[in-house]
């Protein structure tokens, strides 16, 4: 290290006298679990093997023995992940810790706000780095912009709408139109992540809403179709129609038809008596005449 210092400029905290926020310490005292108490005998042991010189120092030694008991201190799971999550363990405690203060200052949002790598405090600092980033922009397509209240940040311009749009992203998303206040900006995108709760609500109504009508949709499925004999049996009358059919003449092609005038006529007359067998009783002697009327031969 002193060699590296003849050939480098080293400038430590206390000379170079940075504006840096003040630390506030809290301790606060957990109790160790059952598990950690074992696991501390155990470090014990080790510790009295080492000492005693019956380990190698390449197998275990004193700054592992030190290093595991760190570890234990702050949670059994890091040295066992497969260990239960100590509810009084000291990463619980700071959890814990963190969350009150969060709360109590929650009106205030004093969630900080990073933009392209750097962290900001105050709004308006934060918002116009915001605006500085969408002067930067080269294309409209989405570019990472940053990290805010836990969620990601995405800069892109809406060419349709000719605005830069912050897409608030989790879970979901949801675009944010920017202007050109630096302040007015974070307020949009904070009352875009406080009504989250409330779009959430709403999008769980509606699922309720679809799933009851799927339920009613499914039970009508399953009924019975009151009128299926009624649809067979017109369905078969269609079809016998339809061969039928296929030997009229057609009316807007002139064919010659090799076949005697009483051979079509007695076509025509099954025709109109199979037609008589489901619609208003019609004399058969009505029947015939007309229809010879209607297709005459080429």
């Amino acid at each position: 290290m002193a060699m590296f210092k003849q050939v480098a400029d080293i400038k430590t905290a206390d000379m170079l006298n940075l504006p840096v926020p003040e630390v506030e310490y809290h301790n606060i005292a957990v109790k160790p679990s059952q598990v950690q108490k074992e696991m501390v005998a155990s470090l014990g042991e080790r510790a009295e093997k080492i000492r005693g010189g019956n380990v190698d120092s390449s197998v275990d030694n004193m700054l592992k023995v030190t290093n595991d008991g760190r570890k234990l201190a702050l949670d059994q799971r890091m040295m066992n992940p497969m260990l239960p999550d100590e509810e009084g363990s000291k990463v619980n405690a700071c959890v814990n810790e963190v969350f009150r203060i969060w709360e109590e200052n929650s009106d205030k949002r004093l969630t900080q706000l990073e933009v392209k790598g750097a962290s900001y405090s105050e709004k308006a600092e934060g918002g116009q780095k915001i605006i500085d980033a969408c002067k930067e922009m080269t294309s409209p397509d989405p570019v990472p912009l940053g990290k805010y209240r836990g969620f990601d940040l995405a800069l892109s311009f809406d060419t349709f709408e000719k605005a830069y749009q912050v897409k608030i992203k989790g879970n979901l998303s949801r675009s944010v139109s920017l202007g050109t206040d630096a302040i007015g900006n974070i307020t949009r995108i904070d009352n875009a992540i406080e009504k989250i709760p409330e779009r959430l609500e709403a999008k769980s109504r509606e699922l309720s809403t679809l799933e009851q009508q799927f339920a009613t949709a499914k039970a009508e499925v399953e009924k019975p179709f009151d009128k299926e004999e009624e649809l067979t049996e017109k369905t078969n009358r269609l079809n016998v129609l339809n061969g039928f059919l296929k030997f009229l003449p057609s009316t807007s092609v002139r064919v010659n038809i090799s076949t005697t005038r009483s051979a079509l006529s007695a076509l025509i007359f099954c025709l109109g008596k199979y037609l008589c067998s489901f619609r208003s009783p019609i004399p058969e002697e009505d029947v015939r005449p007309s229809l010879l009327n209607h297709y005459t031969l080429p």
